[in-house]
């Protein structure tokens, strides 16, 4: 019998310690093989991580709870995207509810001189690690941030930055090049994406300033 409780005493003292510890060799490995990771907090003391797998130049994300578990698909990241051949981390922010907001690349181009295209998608990803804008795909937001077949000379979309609206969705802000004429008539711009996946502000967004004086 004391053999017994003993037993279970030391299963439960196992089951309740953290992953973490100071040797950093035993840390949890998010993945091999990742890159430019983006970070938000999960809500609960844990965070989210949105990275690049570097050999297959993919997107993928992973839930990591506040004593160092991965949470989500047990323990493998989730793909995100697939559009196009290679997907790369945008922007991530918090969803309010355990989750996040997601922008990212997607691009047939192997190498940055190459010609090609290089648009900007957006998804949702829940707290149990679904994706629920079109699945894997997410939504185009309809920005070439290059333009294709070009020497990549001007971009319609630069220096983007999103911030959380929570249950809202979540509102971004870009410099528009008017369909990659340069900077020389670039307007500021706003939109918000609702929790649904929605422009609230319609196609185009919403102008801040015109004219920028660059």
């Amino acid at each position: 019998m004391i053999t017994r409780f003993l037993i279970l005493m030391l299963m439960v003292i196992h089951c309740g310690q953290a992953q973490w510890t100071s040797d950093s060799s035993k840390n949890t490995q998010v993945s091999p093989f990742g890159m430019t990771p983006l970070v938000t907090d999960d809500g609960d003391g844990g965070a989210i991580i949105f990275f690049t797998n570097l050999a297959k130049t993919q997107a993928y994300i992973q839930r990591i709870n506040k004593n160092g578990y991965l949470k989500w698909n047990g323990g493998s990241p989730i793909r995100v995207g697939g559009y196009l051949i290679h997907q790369y981390p945008y922007a991530i922010c918090s969803d309010g509810s355990g989750g996040a907001y997601l922008q990212y690349e997607e691009t047939d181009k192997n190498i940055p001189s190459d010609t090609g295209k290089v648009l900007l998608f957006t998804n949702r990803i829940d707290k149990n690690g679904i994706l629920l804008w079109n699945n894997t795909f997410g939504l185009d937001l309809n920005h070439k941030l290059l333009e294709e077949n070009t020497s990549a000379k001007y971009y319609d979309k630069m220096f983007s930055t999103i911030v959380s609206a929570e249950t809202q969705g979540y509102f971004y802000v870009w410099i528009d090049s008017a369909n990659g004429s340069g900077l020389s008539s670039a307007t500021l711009k706003l939109q918000r994406i609702t929790p649904n996946g929605v422009k609230a502000f319609g196609e185009q967004g919403f102008s801040v300033t015109k004219d920028l004086p660059f």
